[in-house]
């Protein structure tokens, strides 16, 4: 063997050693990029259609762990359906190569940015697109029904709030507030949570009880910095709770006649209409119509009454008093002139009955229910014994003893008398 074979052996092991020193890895071999990976971190954030931050940023190392500068790095839009501007990046001297712009797709939710270098493994940054501030509220159900007075209404009043791409907003809070519809507050209607929080879906909603009155009733719905949406819901009366009758009390002669009218009303005192009435006298000296026409039929009292929807009127219903034949004559008074009480007679009878109507005549016109009070000076003799108001103002005077009073009649500041001997 030549001296040189144990040198060449010596030298062969020395790098050998030398290699194994390193990792098993030429020192003297020409960098290659080995490894691609986001330098901070692979998550950001922003607002749908709006900049992605923090923005992706990746360091490329060689084989030895160092970062490797010039290499090229490509990025690309990847999910979400944003856009990127420098796309193609080169590594700086430090290895690191960052996206120039990331702006957001206008859908709010995920989305994704991969960076790639060659063959090497591919990063992926992942940007949660939020849903911008509110641009609309719009209502959604709830709006234009019909519920009876002061019960909630079926189906919940409900907005949505979206930002200016249609994302559904979360989290905002939507002001519900009833119209009154009357000064008592009482007659309002009312809601309950009257300002909730949108929820994931964007939408709020709340209980709405209509006012005890029936009617229109309005609810507003109000998000700051937006126009105000307005629902409408319509109160019907609830069922009959009492009866009416028009008029309660009266009298009328043999043969007058005078149109009743019966109200339906719910416990809030609603009227109802489109009721049917069943009408019912007490005694035989009236007659009274399906319409509730009732004709004076012989003297006395009697009860009328009505029923609707099952319910009978109120009050025992209404009163009338039927008189016979009474000798009727004219309180008269003509503007300027001193009235009179019109009768010729001086007597009135124990029993028997005289009408006194008021007729006013100014300028030679006829001028008919005008007002005027009766009064008798001792109404142990003579009492007045009906008053009421049809074409004319009648009232009407009864003798009960013996003995002479006088009887009066006041329109306005004028006054007319007459004196009446009762035999």
């Amino acid at each position: 063997m030549s001296s040189q074979a144990p040198r060449s052996m010596l030298t062969a092991l020395f790098l050998a050693s030398a290699l194994a020193a390193c990792g098993g890895e030429d020192p003297i071999a020409p960098p290659v990029p080995t490894t691609l990976a986001a330098a901070f971190t692979t998550s950001a954030s922003g607002t749908a259609g709006g900049a992605a931050t923090p923005l992706p940023i990746v360091i490329v190392r060689d084989q030895r762990g160092d970062p490797m500068a010039g290499v090229q790095v490509a990025f690309s839009v990847t999910g979400g359906g944003g856009t990127i501007t420098g796309a193609v990046q080169t590594t700086d001297a430090n290895g690191v190569a960052a996206l120039g712009a990331w702006t957001l797709g206008a859908t709010a939710g995920t989305n994704t940015v991969a960076a790639t270098s060659g063959s090497l493994a591919s990063v992926i940054f992942t940007a949660a697109g939020a849903a911008g501030p509110p641009l609309s509220a719009t209502k959604t159900a709830g709006d234009d029904q019909t519920a009876t007075v002061d019960v909630r209404v079926p189906i919940p009043p409900r907005v949505i709030v979206k930002d200016i791409h249609g994302n559904v907003v979360p989290g905002v809070t939507v002001n519900f507030a009833v119209i009154f519809a009357a000064p008592n507050a009482m007659a309002g209607g009312s809601v309950s949570n009257a300002a909730p929080v949108t929820n994931e879906f964007g939408e709020a909603s709340v209980e709405w009880t209509l006012a005890r009155l029936a009617g229109t009733n309005r609810l507003t719905a109000t998000v700051s910095g937006l126009p105000v949406v307005t629902f409408t819901a319509m109160g019907t009366p609830g069922p009959v709770a009492v009866v009416d009758v028009h008029p309660i009390s009266f009298g009328i002669l043999i043969g007058d006649t005078v149109t009743l009218r019966a109200v339906p009303r719910d416990q809030h005192l609603n009227v109802i209409s489109g009721l049917a009435t069943s009408w019912t006298q007490r005694a035989p000296v009236a007659s009274i119509s399906g319409v509730g026409l009732l004709t004076g039929l012989g003297d006395g009292h009697a009860t009328i009454e009505a029923s609707i929807g099952g319910v009978t009127s109120n009050h025992g219903g209404a009163g009338v008093s039927v008189y016979g034949a009474v000798d009727s004559t004219s309180f008269l008074w003509k503007p300027g002139a001193q009235p009179t009480i019109g009768w010729t007679e001086a007597t009135l009878g124990v029993g028997a009955i005289r009408c006194v109507d008021l007729y006013s005549f100014g300028s030679g016109n006829f001028t008919s229910a005008l007002r005027w009070t009766p009064a008798v000076s001792d109404p142990t003799i003579v009492r007045v014994i009906l008053s009421y108001s049809n074409v004319f103002e009648r009232h009407c005077f009864e003798g009960l003893r013996p003995g002479t009073v006088t009887v009066r009649g006041s329109f306005g500041g004028a006054t007319a008398s007459k004196t009446l001997s009762v035999p």
